[in-house]
């Protein structure tokens, strides 16, 4: 306020620079939701020189100096970088727990690399089914047994990871444990997979994908995740409902063998444990009794640990 008031051109500089950067066609995303018949019906042939106009060069010396044409920009991609693509490959620490004081919970998360950011992919809709029938078969047998508040697996495109969580857990070795037996009785054909409740598990996802084009309002929101995700049009949910009903229990098999027996490879995993510190020792003991064992790294210093340091 004191160098607006004796300075204000230094201000008003300052803003300037602000908005030229933020009206440059290659820094914006504008995606609109709208009545295209309306739409053209107030600006006729006219309908995108609102936006040309917008982003045109804000001055003849940028003209002059060779700025690309607004028209050249908005005719390409704007450029979207999927979380993934800032994955740590070759994490220093790839297991950690934390004893927090004042919990009597464990809360765990561990994760495996999905390196496929095609939402189009093939893959897709069989190992979304696969994961959703397993979380039902996890909430049943780890969730029904008291061990753990929460629990579920699910993958994440946007974040190239196949994820499994435990929250709240009270005995968070009997969940863990039960979980590892449950992946590998259904790779190693130790139990079938049952259509009757392979179909519950696409009814569930049927629903939460159809929920997604509910209201207007949903619909535009559908259709700005869809540019994000490079999908074909944007229109894909509605599309994925349909591959989703298509998928048969031989696709959900084979995605299982292909993804699963990874989360039992310490050197493909990353862990992250939050429990009491009474609970530390012996869930550290848990992980190093698997074949091949997990080092679980303890952090006592939350101030000097990766929670805080920069790489």
């Amino acid at each position: 306020m004191t160098q607006l008031d004796e300075t204000p051109a230094t201000v008003l500089g300052t803003l300037q620079r602000i908005r030229k950067a933020i009206v440059k066609p290659k820094n914006v995303f504008v995606q609109m939701s709208t009545s295209l018949q309306k739409l053209n019906k107030r600006y006729g042939a006219n309908v995108t020189k609102v936006w040309k106009d917008f982003f045109d060069p804000l001055n003849s010396r940028e003209r002059s100096l060779g700025t690309e044409k607004v028209e050249d920009i908005l005719s390409t991609r704007y450029p979207v970088m999927s979380e993934s693509y800032y994955r740590d490959l070759s994490p220093k620490v790839r297991h950690a727990i934390v004893g927090l004081p004042g919990t009597e919970s464990c809360y765990l998360k561990q994760a495996i690399l999905y390196n496929n950011t095609n939402w189009e992919d093939d893959d897709v809709p069989a190992i979304r089914l696969m994961l959703q029938y397993l979380s039902d078969r996890m909430y049943d047998q780890i969730r029904g047994q008291g061990w753990t508040y929460s629990v579920g697996i699910s993958v994440s495109l946007t974040e190239g990871r196949i994820k499994v969580y435990f929250s709240k857990a009270s005995q968070l070795s009997n969940a863990y444990k039960e979980f590892r037996h449950i992946i590998s009785n259904y790779t190693s054909n130790a139990i079938e997979w049952d259509p009757i409740l392979l179909d519950s598990a696409k009814g569930s996802l049927i629903y939460n994908w159809v929920e997604i084009e509910e209201t207007p309002q949903g619909l535009a929101s559908a259709s700005v995740l869809s540019y994000l995700r490079k999908t074909d049009d944007p229109f894909y949910a509605r599309r994925f409902v349909k591959r989703l009903s298509q998928v048969n229990i031989q696709e959900v098999k084979r995605v299982a063998e292909k993804y699963l027996l990874t989360f039992f490879n310490p050197n493909q995993t990353h862990t992250a444990i939050v429990c009491g510190p009474g609970d530390v020792d012996s869930i550290k003991e848990l992980f190093m009794e698997f074949d091949p064992p997990f080092k679980i790294e303890e952090f006592t210093n939350l101030e000097n640990s990766i929670l805080t340091y920069e790489n």
